[in-house]
Parts: C-alpha cells; sequence; structure tokens
C-alpha cells in the first residue's frame, strides 16, 4: 500500500533536490563547456527529466552566470515541479483512502478512489493494479454465485423428480460455498421431509400392491380393485396401477353381479328349494365358469336329493313333520322350505301342495295388505331416493316389486337406484381422487414446490369438482411466480452481503462487515442468521475492547514492575508483575519477571535476616562490652562475625576485648591476692562471717585457687558452730519471753523477744509476738492520754490530762507509747505521774536511735502509787532528742 510516508518521502527528495542539486556534481564530470550543459539541459527538458534538466542548466549558469535562459528554463522547471508536488499531493491523498477502503473490503468505494487516483496521473500503475485486483475478487464471487446458483436450481430439479438425495447433495455443496445463506439448509431440510413423505407413501403403496396380488391369486378381483384404486391415490402418475384398474374393472363387475346371483342362490338352498336353487347355481356357474362354487353346490343339491330318496317314506314323513310343526310356530319360511322338500320327495303328494297354497295365501294375504299401503311404499321410496339414502330406497322399492311385480316403476326405480349408486361411487371416487390431489398439491405449495403443486392443482380442477379453490390456488402462486425475479434479485443480494459480511468478519474487518450483516437484515429483516453475525460481532468489538482494555492495563503492569525493579523496589515491582500476569495469563513474561524479582527478595530477605541477626549480637555485644561483660560481649561480637564476616567492627571490638580481658585478668589476679589477704586476716580474727565473703569474692577471680575453697569449707564449719550456739541461746530467750507472755508480763515479754531478735535477726517469730502483744494492749484501751502527732524539745516537759482510770483494773495497766526519735540520738524520756494532790510516780523510756516511729510498753499497774492514787495526768520530758509522740494510751490486761 502506498502510504503517508512515501509522500513525505517524495516531498523531502523535491525538496532537497531543488535548494542542493542532486547529481549535479555527477553530471558536471559528463560537461565541460556551456553549450554541452545547455544543450544537455534542453535534451532532458524535452524528454521530461525535469530534474536532470535543471541539474544542467545550474551547470550552465557555473560556466555563464547571468544567463536568462537558463535561469528562466529553470524558473519553468520549479513551477513545473511545484505544480507536480500539488498534483502528487492531491493523489496521495486520493490513494489513501482508496486502500483504507480497500483494507476495509469496501470494495465500491475503493475502486471509485481509484479511478478518482488515475484521473489525477492517468499511466499510475499502483492504482491500475488495485482496480485490477478488486475485479478479480469481484469475478471470483461470481463465479462463486453462479455456482451455487447453478446448484441450487439443479438440486430444485431433483426434487421435482424426487431425486432426494442427489438434491441433498447439490444443496450440500450450494451451503459449503455460502454457509451463512439460510436457504441451502432450508431446502436441505425440505429434501429430508419430501424424501420421508416419500418412502412412507412408498411403503403404503407396495404393502397395498402385494395384498392386491394376494387377492388376484385366489380371483377376488373386487377386491383387487380396491387396493389398486387406494394405490392410485398415492402415486396417481403410475402407469402399470392404472392398466391394472383398467384390466380388473370388467371383471369385478362382472364378479359383483356372480355374486348377487350366488347370493340369491344361497337363500333358496337354505330355503330347500332345492329345484330353484340349482337354477340359480347354473345361472351363476355360466357367468363364472372358472369358479367351482356353483357346480359343488349343485351337485351337493344333487347328492341330497338322492339320499332323501333312498329312504322316500321315512324322509317324506319327517319332512311333513317339520314343516307342520314350523307352521305351526307361524315360522312360514322355514315351513316352506320343509314342505318343498317333500314335494321334492314325493311331488305327486296334495298335502304338502295345500299348505304351500295355504303358506301363499297367507303371504298374499300379507301382500294385498302391502298392496294397500302400495302407494306409501313407492312415496317413501321416491323420498328416500331423493334424499341419496340409496340403500334404504331400494329396499322400499324391492317390496314394492314384491307386492307389484308386473309394475315397471319400481322396475324403474330400481335400476334408477342402480344407476345413482354407480354415479355416487363414481363421484366418491373423483371425490377422494380430487381430495388426494388437493391435498398432494397443498403440500408441494407449503413446501415453496409451486410448479409441481400448480400441475396437482390442475389435476384436480380436470376432475370436475365444482370449486374455486384449485384456481385460486393457481394464480396465487402465479402472483408468487410473477414475484421470484424480484425475490431472487433480493436473494442474491442477500447472499452477497452476507457473503461479504462473512469475509469481512473472517479478515477481522468487524465495522464493515456489520455494515453489510446490517444491509442484509435491511433486505431479509424476518432472516435470523444476520442479526445473531451482528450480535455477535457487538460481542466481538466488545472483546476486542475488552482486549485493548487489559493490553493496556497488562502494558501499564509491566511498565509499572520495570520501573520499580529499577529503583529496586522489589516487592512492588512483584505486585505489579503479579497484576500482569493475572491480566494474561498465558504470557510466560511476567511469571519470568515475578521469579527474577523473588529470587533477588529471597535473597535480600537472607542478607535483611543476616542483617538483623548481626545487629542484634553487635547491639547485645555493645550492652555487655558497655557493662564491662567482656566474656559475653566477645561471644556476640563473634556471633556477629558469622552473619558478616567481613565488617571490621566486631573484629575491632574483639581485638578490645581481648586487650580488657588481659588487663581484667592482671587485675583478678591483683584483687584475688588482696582479697585473700583480707579474707585471712578476717579469719586469723575469727570473723569467720566477712571472712566467708572474702574467700568467696576471691574464688569468683579464681575458682580454681585451693586455698580459698579449703578455708570457705572451714569458715561454714566455724559459722555452723556458731549458729548452733546462737540457735541454743535464741531458743533460750524465745523460751524466756514466751513465759512472760504467757504470764502477760507485757513489758517484759516484749524485752525478752528483742533480745531473741537481736540473736537472730532473721527470725520472724519475736517481732511477731511483739506485734501480738502491741496488738492486744491496744485494743484492750482504757484511755488515750495522747493520740495525736505532739512534738516535744529536748529538755522541754509537756503535761497531758486524763480522767483517772477505775480503780478495778489499775494494776492490770499498761502504758503504750509510740514515739520518733527525731534527731536520732540515744536519748531517754521519763514520765511522771500524778494527781491532783501532786506527784505520785513515774518510769523511764529509752528511745531507740532507729528511723521511724516505735512502739514502747510499760508495765505501769505494779507501781502502787499508780493503783492506789487517782492519777489524771502524765508529763513527758525527752533529755538529749528531740521527740514526736504519736500515740499514749492506757491500756489494760484481763
Amino acid at each position: 500500500m502506498i502510504t503517508q510516508f512515501k509522500k513525505y518521502i517524495f516531498l523531502f527528495f523535491l525538496m532537497t533536490s531543488l535548494s542542493a542539486g542532486i547529481g549535479n556534481n555527477l553530471i558536471s564530470q559528463n560537461v565541460t563547456t556551456y553549450q554541452e550543459a545547455v544543450k544537455q539541459a534542453n535534451k532532458q527538458y524535452a524528454a521530461g527529466k525535469l530534474m536532470d534538466a535543471k541539474g544542467y542548466y545550474q551547470i550552465a549558469l557555473k560556466y555563464k552566470k547571468d544567463d536568462a535562459y537558463s535561469k528562466k528554463r529553470i524558473a519553468e522547471i520549479i513551477d513545473k515541479l511545484s505544480q507536480q508536488m500539488d498534483k502528487e499531493d492531491a493523489y496521495y491523498d486520493v490513494i489513501d483512502k482508496a486502500d483504507i477502503y480497500f483494507d476495509q473490503n469496501a470494495f465500491d468505494k475503493a475502486l471509485g478512489f481509484y479511478r478518482d487516483a488515475l484521473k489525477i496521473i492517468p499511466d499510475d500503475s499502483y492504482a491500475k493494479e488495485q482496480i485490477q485486483k478488486i475485479k478479480d475478487i469481484r469475478a471470483n464471487e461470481k463465479a462463486t454465485l453462479e455456482h451455487y446458483n447453478k446448484l441450487m436450481a439443479e438440486g430444485n430439479s431433483y426434487l421435482q423428480n424426487n431425486q432426494f438425495d442427489d438434491a441433498i447433495t447439490d444443496f450440500k455443496s450450494a451451503q459449503l460455498l455460502f454457509p451463512n445463506n439460510p436457504e441451502p439448509p432450508k431446502q436441505i431440510a425440505t429434501a429430508n421431509d419430501l424424501k420421508t413423505d416419500y418412502e412412507d407413501r412408498k411403503t403404503q403403496f407396495d404393502e397395498k400392491i402385494t395384498k392386491a396380488g394376494r387377492y388376484l391369486l385366489i380371483k377376488k378381483y373386487a377386491d383387487a380393485l380396491k387396493l389398486y384404486q387406494e394405490a392410485q391415490t398415492l402415486f396417481p402418475d403410475n402407469k402399470q396401477v392404472a392398466k391394472k384398474i383398467n384390466e380388473l374393472t370388467p371383471k369385478a363387475a362382472n364378479q359383483l353381479a356372480y355374486n348377487k346371483i350366488i347370493t340369491t342362490a344361497d337363500e333358496l338352498y337354505i330355503k330347500k328349494n332345492f329345484g330353484a336353487a340349482r337354477s340359480k347355481y347354473q345361472e351363476a356357474a355360466a357367468l363364472w365358469a372358472d369358479n367351482g362354487y356353483p357346480v359343488e353346490m349343485i351337485s351337493k343339491i344333487d347328492t341330497e336329493l338322492t339320499a332323501q330318496r333312498k329312504d322316500l317314506d321315512k324322509n317324506y314323513r319327517l319332512a311333513i313333520v317339520h314343516a307342520d310343526s314350523l307352521f305351526g310356530a307361524e315360522s312360514y319360511e322355514s315351513a316352506m322350505a320343509e314342505y318343498n322338500l317333500a314335494l321334492s320327495l314325493k311331488p305327486a303328494e296334495q298335502y304338502p301342495k295345500s299348505k304351500l297354497d295355504v303358506i301363499n295365501g297367507i303371504y298374499e294375504k300379507r301382500k294385498l295388505e302391502l298392496q294397500a299401503q302400495y302407494g306409501i311404499i313407492i312415496a317413501r321410496g321416491d323420498s328416500l331416493f331423493a334424499a341419496l339414502a340409496i340403500e334404504e330406497a331400494r329396499k322400499e322399492f324391492q317390496l314394492a316389486l314384491s307386492i307389484r311385480p308386473d309394475d315397471p316403476y319400481p322396475q324403474k326405480q330400481l335400476k334408477a337406484i342402480e344407476a345413482k349408486a354407480s354415479e355416487l361411487a363414481e363421484n366418491q371416487k373423483i371425490k377422494q381422487a380430487y381430495d388426494a390431489a388437493i391435498a398432494e398439491a397443498d403440500k408441494l405449495y407449503r413446501q415453496g414446490r409451486f410448479e409441481l403443486a400448480i400441475s396437482k392443482y390442475k389435476e384436480a380442477k380436470v376432475l370436475g369438482i365444482q370449486s374455486d379453490y384449485p384456481q385460486d390456488r393457481i394464480n396465487e402462486i402465479t402472483t408468487i411466480m410473477v414475484d421470484a425475479q424480484k425475490a431472487k434479485e433480493i436473494d442474491d443480494n442477500y447472499s452477497k452481503q452476507v457473503m461479504l459480511g462473512s469475509r469481512l468478519k473472517q479478515q477481522g474487518n468487524l465495522d464493515e462487515a456489520k455494515k453489510a450483516f446490517e444491509a442484509a437484515v435491511v433486505l431479509k429483516p424476518a432472516e435470523q442468521m444476520p442479526k445473531d453475525q451482528i450480535a455477535e460481532i457487538n460481542s466481538l468489538v466488545l472483546d476486542r475492547e475488552q482486549k485493548a482494555v487489559i493490553d493496556s492495563k497488562y502494558k501499564a503492569a509491566i511498565k509499572s514492575g520495570d520501573s520499580l525493579f529499577n529503583l529496586k523496589e522489589y516487592a512492588k515491582a512483584k505486585e505489579s508483575y503479579k497484576q500482569a500476569s493475572v491480566l494474561k495469563p498465558e504470557v510466560t513474561d511476567p511469571n519470568l519477571k515475578i521469579t527474577k524479582t523473588e529470587t533477588i527478595l529471597a535473597s535480600l530477605e537472607r542478607e535483611a535476616r543476616a542483617k538483623k541477626s548481626y545487629d542484634a549480637a553487635v547491639t547485645q555485644g555493645d550492652a555487655y562490652f558497655s557493662n564491662n561483660h567482656f566474656d559475653e560481649a566477645k561471644v556476640q561480637y563473634q556471633k556477629a562475625l558469622t552473619f558478616k564476616p567481613n565488617e571490621k567492627y566486631p573484629a575491632q571490638q574483639l581485638l578490645v576485648i581481648n586487650k580488657k580481658l588481659e588487663e581484667l585478668a592482671a587485675e583478678r589476679a591483683r584483687k584475688f591476692k588482696e582479697t585473700v589477704v583480707k579474707a585471712d586476716n578476717f579469719f586469723d580474727q575469727g570473723n569467720y562471717q566477712e571472712a566467708l565473703l572474702q574467700y568467696k569474692i576471691a574464688s569468683g577471680f579464681n575458682a580454681a585457687d585451693n586455698h580459698c575453697q579449703t578455708r570457705i569449707t572451714a569458715c561454714n564449719t566455724e559459722i555452723d558452730a556458731m549458729m548452733r550456739k546462737l540457735k541454743g541461746e535464741y531458743d533460750l530467750a524465745v523460751a524466756d519471753a514466751d513465759k512472760l507472755y504467757a504470764s502477760k508480763i507485757f513489758d517484759k515479754a516484749i524485752s525478752a523477744y528483742r533480745k531473741a531478735a537481736k540473736i537472730k535477726p532473721d527470725e520472724t517469730y519475736p517481732y511477731e509476738m511483739i506485734a501480738k502483744i502491741t496488738k492486744f494492749i491496744e485494743e484492750n484501751f482504757v484511755v488515750d492520754v495522747v493520740n495525736a502527732k505532739t512534738v516535744i524539745n529536748q529538755g522541754e516537759t509537756k503535761r497531758f490530762a486524763f480522767e483517772p482510770v477505775n480503780i478495778k483494773v489499775r494494776k492490770y495497766n499498761y502504758i503504750l507509747v509510740r514515739a520518733t526519735n527525731l534527731d536520732g540520738k540515744a536519748s531517754k524520756l521519763l514520765f511522771t505521774y500524778g494527781s491532783d494532790k501532786g506527784k505520785n510516780g513515774g518510769f523511764v523510756v529509752n528511745l531507740i536511735k532507729a528511723e521511724g516511729s516505735n512502739d514502747y510498753l510499760i508495765r505501769i499497774g505494779n507501781q502502787y502509787k499508780w493503783f492506789s492514787e487517782d492519777n489524771n495526768w502524765i508529763t513527758i520530758l525527752p533529755q538529749i532528742s528531740r521527740v514526736e509522740i504519736d500515740l499514749v494510751r492506757i491500756s489494760k490486761t484481763n
């Protein structure tokens, strides 16, 4: 295809040649004078080679700078080239449009533009080639369409001749040429239906012909004729069947007459009127000599009569007895048969004759009675005949004829009835043939086989049935066939559009394909196929748009992944590649990129884990190092080097640690020596607790030293001995305290418990008992002398008043003092008590140096002046240290 690019190349070449003079150097090598240059230039100009001519004129200007002729020629050439450029520009615009329509298979539009291009450049080979291509394509399409029409015509011809398989073969071949044309499959379906119908009719036809043949073998001509007539309704044009019908018609009529005579003969035989019966059998035998039944019955009658005559009298009497019995029962017909038998045995006898006369008289009487009704019977017969009730009318006229055998009217009417019966039978046959022809014609009409349908309607019409229906159908079909050419043109155009749409669709030109199918819908709005194709194209367009969206998203995902990969954002890059893989699972590139990214991520993850472990080890090592735990730090730094062997920092730290450990080893040796000396001194002094501590410290510096271990053992031995001794002293002190407690001498009990606590400060029992006593005293108070914090300075006396204690509990009184030594100096508290009469006594409390408040319990009830006097005041005097009094409570025991 000529593209816009070629046009731009041409323009570029033209413009550069105008400005630079392409080929001047080459041309200049062939001319050496002004005259030669002008001569060559004129020659090229005359030949239409404007570019070469321009080159020579430019060379001429080199030899003759101001040559007016050469300048003029160059100006003309530039003007012509400019015009040629405009012409080329218009040409390429037209060619581009033509090529676009050609690619879209819109050949009519493409052909118009190629022809427009030839108007611009008449000898353009490209436009001519494209026009020829379009002609070739159309020729191929025309040949295909002609072959299609030929196959369809042959198929329809085969259908008319009942060559169904050949018709189906042609229709299928046509379908291969235009797969989307609905007509071939429609005709294939019709052919299959007609084939099935034909085969069904053929089966019925063969069955009837076979059965008719069997009837012929047994000479039942009427039955055979009926079957042949039924077969003829299935295939009216069958000449052999028509021939058989012609042959059998007289034979069947003769057989019907024969059957009628035989019926009468049989009736006479039953009545034992053997003479009359024998006569009828002879008449039947004359009519159908080949049938043995009449001869057989004649022989039978003769045999019967011969047998009866052998015992004549006996058989005669029996016949008379039977006849009389039947006569008495008014069975006159049977009685008549027996009397006839008796008369045939003895013709001269009068009795059977007389009886027969009597019976005949009865019949005559009845006949006379019927004679009276004769007119009524005749009128009834006429009425039934007029109503075409043939059988009923026949019976009435036969009855009338039996009443008046000589009356010609019943005979005439019976003949008329037989004629009418024959006429009706013939009319019925014609009606059946008419109905069959109409049914076949209607079927052909519905199948669109119009010529065959017209033929059948004409067959029905000539049968003489008074009906406008066949002619109306013929007129209707004629109208349809008149419009057939228009329909064929529509079909042809429809087929072309369908074929064009299918080809465009196959080539992927969906827009133009859709237009072709839409044109097909306009031609045949009821056809579903082009509508289905349009729906499918819409779906394909949607799929194509969705695919374009997917392609766009896929490319964006890959581009994003590559960009992130280049930025070393591997995790994000992996997600982008995953998105691309989901969009196009069938493409392997995203998966390869994912694998590559995952490999890098795994490597980075290993590096990150190694870095994390390294950092953790270094951090832990630094922490140990900062706390001078050099052995632990050394382990961590060595661990860090397993993760990053090339890192300098852990190695440097290990060098520092090794140096530190050397220094510490020397320091430990020195401290060990000093500590051992100190421990030995404590040991020698008998201070085994301190000695044990120092020896243990020394063991920390040198755990393998035997001297320390020996001395530790010795210290433990000495300490155990001391502890046993203290235990004894402690137990003794506790026992004394418990006795005092039991005696409720709580102040001395507390002192004893405190003594025990000093012996073994780690024992809790003394403290628990002191707390128990204190709690008891608190709970059994009598009066609080002081119950708010009160600070008393050193050397200051403070007096506190209270109500005198009941004399009944004074002997059991204790004073609980809770005080804090504010200055922390050893001091005494001097307590004085008295009454309104004056001082009565006192006591001293030794203050503890310990911080915080302490409880002091004083047994006051054992002082005579306390329980004998109504004391109502107490004074407190700190000697050396300031005191904070929290509580002064007078309590009692039981």
